[in-house]
């Protein structure tokens, strides 16, 4: 009976400090990605910081309290939040969302801006790195650090801009390849 009390006790335990570490690491982390880089650009409400930590207790207990609720509505009331930021808000924590796309589809339109133009520049490459940090998909990014290398290997041997573009060329194909075969799964 008692060791079955402390397995209980010890679970909750460990679902407490999950959660808080959880917290701990969405406040201090340095690490980029699209997701979030999401939660970041979200303006944070301008909560009463004396009830953070009672709303961090009871919500690490198992409880959302009617308090917190209050007060959410209450800041949405006062600052007139629109339903965009409700439904933004919402999106954090489901599975289905395809954060990177937007980065996705901005490296894609780079590179048929660097088709089209004939042209490729270190601010080309800076674009891609910007981007690049937030993209998950592992396809995509060795697509486009074999861009980057070869555009280094280009510079560094003042090799052809016309054998460059059609390498681009055809990194560039494999990329709609890759982007059109994962929106066709959703």
């Amino acid at each position: 009976m008692f060791l079955g009390n402390y397995k209980l006790i010890e679970g909750k335990m460990n679902e407490r400090i999950s959660f808080k570490e959880l917290l701990i690491y969405l406040r201090n982390c340095k690490e980029k990605s699209a997701y979030l880089k999401f939660i970041d650009d979200i303006t944070p409400l301008d909560f009463d910081p004396p009830l953070v930590m009672d709303y961090i207790n009871s919500i690490s207990n198992g409880n959302i309290p009617q308090g917190l609720v209050d007060e959410v509505e209450t800041i949405y009331d006062e600052n007139n939040y629109s339903f965009e930021r409700v439904q933004l808000v919402d999106l954090i924590g489901c599975s289905n969302v395809e954060f990177d796309y937007p980065y996705i589809d901005e490296c894609y339109q780079i590179l048929n801006n660097v088709i089209k133009t004939k042209d490729i520049d270190d601010d080309t490459i800076k674009s891609i790195d910007d981007n690049l940090c937030y993209i998950n998909d592992d396809e995509i990014v060795e697509i486009m650090e074999k861009i980057k290398e070869s555009y280094k290997l280009y510079k560094k041997e003042n090799s052809s801009l016309d054998e460059l573009l059609n390498l681009i060329k055809n990194y560039y194909d494999e990329y709609h390849k890759i982007i059109s075969d994962i929106f066709d799964e959703i």
